[in-house]
């Protein structure tokens, strides 16, 4: 006999959604970071450009379009030593100009977001003495990004 699981029991976990940044943004080869092991949690803005009209013909009611977008996801976490994202970030903390732009690769469940990007600030330290050394970050992607069809294990560990 098969059992139904309850609603809650199907969610999708946001550990399931796969989030990785190229730390070798100058280099000929690639260097996919997975950056949930020092990220704790994440909060995603598309800061849509919308565009609202009212036609005469509509009697003052208007319409809106969104006509462009920016997505950026704020991140935080704690610095793990020997990251090698950590220690990456580490290292362009206090740079400006072009040593923040990489590039980004989201796999939320059956699809991959692919896009260049510009890390934003970047914050590592701060709080007691005892606790984990907090860092916040934000991801903005540049442009128009990449989106892409893939397998279903192709996200995180799934779980369950």
């Amino acid at each position: 006999m098969s059992v139904e699981l309850p609603t809650a029991a199907r969610m999708r976990q946001n550990g399931e959604i796969k989030l990785e940044v190229d730390i070798a943004p100058s280099s000929s080869a690639e260097s996919w970071q997975d950056i949930r092991e020092c990220c704790t949690e994440d909060s995603i803005n598309n800061n849509e450009n919308v565009q609202t009209i009212a036609f005469l013909i509509d009697e003052g009611f208007g319409s809106s379009w969104v006509a462009g977008m920016q997505k950026k996801l704020n991140m935080s976490g704690r610095y793990v030593k020997d990251n090698a994202f950590c220690e990456w970030l580490n290292t362009v903390e206090d740079k400006i100009g072009t040593s923040r732009v990489t590039n980004f690769r989201m796999t939320r469940f059956t699809q991959q977001i692919t896009c260049p990007c510009t890390l934003e600030n970047i914050v590592i330290g701060g709080g007691t003495a005892t606790d984990g050394a907090p860092m916040t970050f934000t991801i903005a992607l540049n442009g128009k990004p990449t989106i892409t069809t893939v397998s279903e294990s192709s996200s995180g560990t799934g779980g369950g």
